[in-house]
């Protein structure tokens, strides 16, 4: 990856009733920190 490109992205809870969004340079390691519950909670 370069480190000029980012990522937005849209996560969603299980039940559809409230969707996040989100900016990031590297969306796998994002992802992961989500999955871990790391970073902003929502």
């Amino acid at each position: 990856m370069h480190e000029n490109t980012f990522y937005i992205y849209i996560l969603t809870t299980k039940r559809n009733t409230a969707l996040y969004t989100g900016v990031t340079n590297n969306l796998f390691r994002r992802i992961s920190e989500h999955k871990q519950g790391l970073g902003d909670s929502w």
